[in-house]
């Protein structure tokens, strides 16, 4: 489990990318119908949360995707993959977490065929 963050085990691709805004926005839809529980003490201004992340469990980000024009989604994690949680960010600089567990790890993305 120590090398599960190794950004080397990840190629950045454009699957990558497309796997990171599915990822988004899957979770802006979760987000939405679960807005009134994330409104509940769960949300704050984004460098205090962010701060907070880091203070409490040593997690910084390692993946960030854009919901839409004014929302992005990012991934916190510990370097060795022990905590993670996922928040989502306005515009107007308030973040809320959306969930958090233990145990992340990153998956090798496999290259996408010719497109016919």
């Amino acid at each position: 489990m120590k090398r599960i963050l190794n950004s080397s085990s990840a190629p950045r691709t454009g699957a990558s990318r497309a796997l990171l805004v599915a990822i988004a926005a899957l979770l802006s839809i979760w987000a939405s119908a679960g807005s009134a529980s994330a409104e509940e003490g769960r949300c704050a201004a984004r460098n205090d949360l962010s701060q907070g992340l880091e203070q409490r469990y040593a997690e910084v980000p390692v993946a960030v995707g854009l919901v839409d024009s004014k929302t992005i989604i990012e991934i916190f994690a510990r370097a060795d993959g022990d905590t993670w949680t996922i928040v989502t960010s306005r515009a107007d600089g308030m973040s809320c977490v959306l969930g958090a567990g233990k145990a992340w790890q990153l998956l090798p993305i496999k290259p996408l065929g010719p497109i016919s």
